[in-house]
This record gives C-alpha cells, structure tokens and sequence, in this order.
C-alpha cells in the first residue's frame, strides 16, 4: 500500500505542470549528501524541544502527524530540539532559521539535534522537522511554495514534501494541506 501510494504521488508531482526534483544539500560542515539511518518503528518519531517553543513544535508534530498517519508527537527521549541565539550559515553562505544535524558519527533518526534560532520564521519547526521524519538533509527543489524547499516555502505541507519524507518515514496516509 505504501509503495502505491509512493508511486501515485510520485507520478502526481512528476505530471504536473512544474517539473520538480529531490536535491540533496548538506547542513553540516561539508557538502556531501547525508541521510540517517531511521530507528523502528519507522511511523513513530517523538520529538523533546525546549520549553521556549513547545506549542510550536506540538503544533508542526500534529501537523505533520495528519499528513503522514504517523504518530509523530513531543515527549520525553525523542530527537532535541532546542533554541540557540543565533542564525546558523549554511555551506553556501545564506543565513538559515534551523538546522538538523547529527552530533555523533553514524547516529539513528533518534540521535539527530535540531537547533532553531531565537528569531525563526514561522515555518522553521515544522521545516527541520521534515528534515529529521526523512533521515535526511535534503530539500525540494523547483517548488518554491514547499515546506521542504530551502527556504520553508509557504509553509504547508505539499505533495513534493510527502515525497521525501515518505521514502523513509512509513508513512499510512499522504494528505497534504493545502
């Protein structure tokens, strides 16, 4: 069912008017493709933020959440998200809201950080997010309105956006929002 699925929506994003594709870009302190290995289950991600941005981050968990069929939720011992002072600059040296990392060599879905800084946009939790549901530093390319375009799109969740997150998070529903 989840392979259909996949494909439909693949085929969705492939036959519409606007060619789109999935560009891997990197975060880190290089610029080489990284992906996470995911832990299981693979439809359960529970994320910790600080206190400073709870309801943001219980509001971009229940969004994605409905767009996915996961239980994706906040709780104790999920993936860390925390605040930090300042903007992060990216490997192409543009000031970035966010950033999704993996503090440790080789770590699972559950052992990525994400830093949001003190004056995120609106669509930066719910963006690092998609990040860390698809175990992956990618982003949308050629859709400017997806929440997985690099600059957080318009901030809803879109086709293209569901794509990559369910190559890797078990997704049960694909519904978008907009």
């Amino acid at each position: 069912m989840r392979a259909l699925c996949l494909l439909l929506l693949t085929l969705l994003v492939a036959c519409a008017s606007e060619p789109r594709e999935l560009t891997q870009l990197s975060f880190g302190q290089t610029t080489q493709e990284t992906t996470t290995e995911t832990d299981e289950p693979t439809c359960e991600v529970v994320f910790t933020p600080d206190a400073e941005i709870l309801a943001e981050t219980q509001d971009a968990a229940a969004r994605w959440s409905a767009a996915t069929g996961c239980d994706i939720r906040v709780g104790e011992g999920g993936i860390v998200v925390r605040v930090v002072a300042d903007r992060m600059l990216t490997p192409q040296g543009t000031e970035a809201h966010g950033h999704t990392y993996c503090p440790t060599e080789g770590c699972t879905r559950s052992g990525l950080v994400i830093d949001i800084a003190r004056d995120h946009a609106p669509a930066t939790i719910a963006h690092e997010m998609g990040h860390a549901l698809a175990s992956s530093t990618a982003h949308v390319e050629d859709d400017t309105q997806a929440l997985m375009f690099h600059t957080g799109g318009d901030g809803a969740i879109l086709s293209p956006d569901l794509v990559l997150v369910c190559t890797t998070l078990d997704c049960s529903v694909m519904t978008t929002e907009a």
